[in-house]
């Protein structure tokens, strides 16, 4: 078993070569492998999970009351827009974040041999991602020092795994098949501007994905109509969604 698992990788490259990120945390990545290939009991399994719902739980608050951030991190943002977001919430993230990375906290709850080989699966995955970021701010700077770029490229890397975790609370909590808007209306309580606003946003969606047939309704189309939906909405109507979707009301 430990054989098998040593010959996994998170490192993935396309057809040219080039690197392929995680749409997640890299952490989290590697517990999927290992869990796949190692014995872990029951009370260690419940314990990684605890761990993990506390992560979700967060990000999923900051879906509902940071609409900015999301906003930011839409298609459509600078790259300075996009970094500052992320910034804010790695920030908003630092109760979590005191009680020790992410990676450390699950392998707390491994086997011995578990705990290593998910440690080189999660380390193994940075140095390739910041390697090819090193690359990439290379060829934007050649005469930068070597040194600065590999700090800057790891906290850049960082950065980016929280952004895309965003980008999964939201798919988490908002994108679900089969929700009927005129249900999510009534919910809702909308004032009749507010339901004449999300229609139109709705609708638009909708037309576009009928009449172009290269459009995708894909989780990222979804989550560009959420940010403009839930611009619309208070706080606490946004409070309520997630609450309704969660199944807690």
């Amino acid at each position: 078993m430990g054989a098998d698992a040593a010959k996994s990788t998170l490192v993935r490259r396309g057809f040219s070569g080039e690197f392929e990120r995680l749409r997640g945390h890299p952490a989290e990545a590697a517990l999927e492998l290992i869990l796949d290939r190692y014995a872990v009991d029951e009370a260690s399994r419940n314990a990684i999970s605890a761990v993990l719902q506390e992560r979700r739980r967060v990000l999923d608050d900051l879906v509902v009351d940071r609409l900015d951030l999301l906003v930011k991190l839409a298609n459509g943002a600078s790259e300075h827009d996009r970094a500052q977001a992320i910034n804010a919430l790695r920030r908003a993230m630092a109760p979590i974040a005191k009680q020790g990375s992410l990676g450390d906290r699950i392998r707390q709850h491994l086997p011995a041999d578990a705990a290593t080989e998910h440690n080189r699966l999660e380390r193994e995955y940075m140095r390739a991602a910041i390697d090819d970021r090193v690359a990439m701010l290379e060829a934007e700077n050649s005469e930068s020092r070597q040194r600065g770029l590999r700090l800057r490229a790891r906290a850049i890397e960082i950065l980016v795994s929280l952004g895309a975790e965003v980008q999964q609370a939201y798919e988490r909590t908002l994108v679900q098949e089969g929700e009927r808007l005129d249900e999510i209306v009534r919910m809702l309580d909308l004032t009749p501007e507010q339901e004449r606003t999300v229609r139109q946003i709705v609708g638009q969606h909708a037309a576009i994905t009928r009449l172009d047939k290269e459009a995708e309704d894909s989780d990222h189309g979804r989550f560009e109509v959420f940010v403009k939906v839930a611009a619309e909405l208070s706080p606490e109507q946004r409070r309520r969604l997630v609450a309704h979707i969660r199944g807690e009301q």
